[in-house]
């Protein structure tokens, strides 16, 4: 609350002289704004194909696109929440099916933690030398410091990155 008064006594009113009209006090609710540190965002997609994955390492995303406010570490794939919050995030994966050791299938889990919260599994039923992709989206609650990131549930597996953003990892915060 923002208040202001006045008074009418320089120059005083004289005699026959205009007297002050009008409220002597003022007053009025201040607005409150969301301070811009809440803007979070991030949009990664990977700079180059991955021939073999590792079993429950994160996947880095390192072609960072947009990156507002703190949080996604493109050298580790490992996003951070910068303070509490409710956060979405979406993944989407190109994988590529081969009839050697990598084999067909493969799924790619998001994590909250060590938590499992979203898998997506590229259809690659005996699909030698195709394409299939998957996608997915999560809504988290997150506190200050819990850390999500993709990783791979299976060893081997060919992913598509170097092309047309064929495997991407983004979030924001919704509140």
């Amino acid at each position: 609350m923002v208040t202001r008064s006045r008074s009418c006594d320089n120059p005083a009113p004289i005699k026959f002289g205009r007297q002050c009209v009008g409220n002597d006090r003022e007053w009025k609710t201040c607005e409150v704004k969301k301070c811009q540190t809440d803007k979070m965002a991030f949009y990664a997609s990977l700079s180059n194909d991955i021939s073999r994955t590792t079993v429950n390492t994160p996947l880095v995303f390192n072609d960072v696109i947009t990156s507002v406010g703190d949080g996604y570490e493109p050298s580790t794939g490992v996003f951070t929440a910068p303070s509490d919050g409710l956060f979405v995030f979406s993944l989407t994966v190109r994988q590529h099916g081969y009839s050697d050791d990598r084999g067909y299938e493969g799924s790619f889990s998001i994590k909250k933690g060590d938590t499992v919260v979203m898998k997506v599994y590229p259809d690659m039923h005996s699909k030698d030398n195709e394409f299939d992709t998957a996608s997915g989206t999560s809504v988290l609650e997150l506190s200050k410091e819990d850390t999500v990131y993709v990783v791979a549930d299976n060893r081997g597996k060919y992913i598509k990155g170097n092309q047309a953003f064929s495997t991407y990892f983004s979030g924001y915060r919704i509140g």
